[in-house]
């Protein structure tokens, strides 16, 4: 088989479940080549180890199993990290989140919730003077984590910690996004979702509220006079979230994402 008959083949395969956008992902993981060279090259005969592993994929993609799972990597910020089902697949809404904490002012910064570590990470690469620390519950995710920062060359430390349980710094910039997904609405999530990605980070309790009760009420011990608490938040939750920053004399402001969605709040003490 050639490259021309596999492109023909995997649309085919892709267009049966709704999915052939994803053809170019799937081609250039397959190969490790830009598809512009795999177009300008269709005539290459294809070896038997990659056809072999073509099916693994279309296999993998058909039962809704993610790309990001399947290839063990996802582009944020311009660049590469490796992930596994034990951390959430990175988001372009948190590219957005990552964007607003360039903005900010601040010599130390502590994320709640690391996953893959790529905010953390992007945020030293960002600002190579920033003293970065970021924390997990998840053994998994904080051996992802140091992967990718390994990688990338990022001098980062992450340890395990229920958010500020085992921290003992105070910080100029807070940052996290946790699970926020109410508990009834779990089952409504999509399949790819909710078969593959870990239910610890996205289950917030009754309310999608659990983590943000606990991060507010502790940030003031932890956040330095003039620094700032940003969270992600869900599309609805905003006016709830306000709230609760009124609850420990901290205002704030909600910034829309690229959908027009509320998605991130930033907050600081009140003067």
């Amino acid at each position: 088989m050639d490259v021309k008959t596999l492109v023909h083949y995997l649309g085919k395969e892709l267009e049966s479940i709704g999915h052939e956008y994803e053809s170019r992902e799937i081609l250039e993981n397959l190969f490790n080549q830009d598809i512009s060279y795999l177009y300008a090259h269709d005539d290459l005969q294809v070896g038997q180890k990659t056809l072999c592993r073509l099916e693994e994929v279309i296999k993998a993609r058909k039962s809704g199993q993610p790309l990001a799972y399947i290839f063990n990597k996802r582009s944020f910020f311009g660049r590469t990290f490796y992930v596994n089902p034990s951390v959430l697949i990175p988001r372009l809404e948190t590219e957005f989140s990552v964007q607003e904490l360039l903005k900010l002012s601040g010599d130390s910064f502590l994320e709640l919730g690391i996953g893959s570590g790529c905010v953390s990470i992007t945020m030293k690469l960002e600002r190579p003077n920033l003293s970065v620390d970021g924390v997990d519950i998840s053994d998994q995710a904080i051996q992802v984590a140091n992967l990718n920062a390994k990688s990338h060359l990022a001098q980062t430390h992450f340890f395990k910690s229920n958010l500020f349980q085992e921290v003992s710094h105070s910080y100029d910039l807070i940052y996290s996004n946790p699970p926020y997904i109410r508990t009834e609405d779990m089952e409504i999530l999509e399949d790819e979702v909710k078969k593959y990605e870990p239910h610890i980070a996205l289950n917030g309790g009754e309310d999608g509220l659990d983590f943000y009760k606990k991060i507010i009420k502790d940030t003031p011990n932890y956040l330095n006079k003039t620094g700032y608490l940003v969270l992600e938040i869900g599309y609805n939750q905003k006016e709830e979230i306000f709230s609760l920053l009124e609850e420990v004399n901290f205002t704030g402001k909600c910034i829309q994402d690229y959908a027009g969605y509320d998605r991130v709040i930033i907050a600081t003490r009140r003067k």
